[in-house]
């Protein structure tokens, strides 16, 4: 079996997370990593003699490779994306795709005048409790959907803006909605499709940087369902049993509860088409 040959582009936190998912399929084989720091690198290395290069246009130059997982700042992920597909290689970018739609835009642009493959990292989708959301909606079993709630009420501590600096750098895709919410966001538009306005609020409530750390989003569907987003990493974490009662009741919905991470989707669907089904 021809296994495919994988170069990893920005060995941080989830480049670990790709290396150990890509050693753990049999179809697949880590071939080379770009960038990173010696430990970052020596992680996603797990000790076995994996070609290491200081830039991605190296990596793409010299390494034997089929494919590129892209694991750098989501401000980055353009360009070595992009590199990659003029390179001949297939593309796999850790969310968000781009960070400006116009540099989006021209990725998907550049794969469909190639054979390649460039997709985005949007695992919520085959988490099975949205697989069969999914399958319940386009079979008709649901009705129509009214109105879809999405919120994420997390905290972050200065220390993590400090350890990444490009977190709290709207530039390079910081703050809570891009870096936190856009995997509720995702699912959202894959779940009910178009969007066709939206209007919102951004603040920066618990922190000192620029970057929104709290946003709300009223979504309107061209379906004519109504979605609400809200997003933020400045919900502080207050030990109390009161506040504790509160997030297990916000949180029932979800696999996710807990009283640091508060994760929940609503659907709201047709009370009647509910009934019968």
């Amino acid at each position: 079996m021809n296994r495919l040959r994988i170069g990893l582009i920005g060995p941080g936190a989830i480049g670990e997370t790709h290396a150990r998912a890509i050693r753990a399929l049999d179809e697949t084989v880590l071939s080379a990593i770009a960038g990173g720091t010696p430990e970052q690198v020596a992680a996603c290395m797990n000790g076995e003699p994996i070609p290491t290069f200081a830039t991605t246009d190296a990596m793409l130059a010299n390494a034997e490779i089929d494919a590129v997982v892209v694991c750098t700042p989501s401000g980055a992920h353009h360009d070595a994306a992009l590199a990659a597909i003029n390179a001949g290689r297939h593309v796999l970018v850790e969310k968000p795709l781009c960070v400006d739609p116009a540099e989006a835009a021209s990725l998907v642009r550049a794969a469909e005048r190639s054979p390649l493959t460039c997709g985005v990292v949007s695992q919520r989708r085959l988490e099975p409790q949205h697989q069969a959301i999914k399958n319940l909606l386009e079979a008709g079993h649901l009705g129509q959907a009214r109105l879809i709630e999405a919120a994420i009420h997390w905290y972050r501590a200065d220390a993590y803006y400090a350890e990444k600096p490009w977190r709290s750098e709207a530039e390079h895709g910081g703050g809570s909605l891009f870096n936190q919410g856009v995997h509720n966001l995702d699912l959202m538009l894959w779940l009910f499709g178009t969007v066709e306005s939206v209007q919102g609020k951004t603040a920066t409530l618990g922190h000192a940087h620029a970057v929104e750390e709290t946003t709300a989003a009223l979504l309107s569907f061209a379906s004519g369902t109504l979605g609400v987003i809200v997003t933020s990493t400045a919900t502080a974490f207050v030990e109390s049993m009161a506040w504790s009662r509160v997030s297990q009741v916000d949180c029932l919905s979800s696999e996710y509860a807990s009283f640091r991470h508060c994760v929940a989707m609503f659907i709201v669907l047709n009370p009647r088409v509910w009934r019968e089904h």
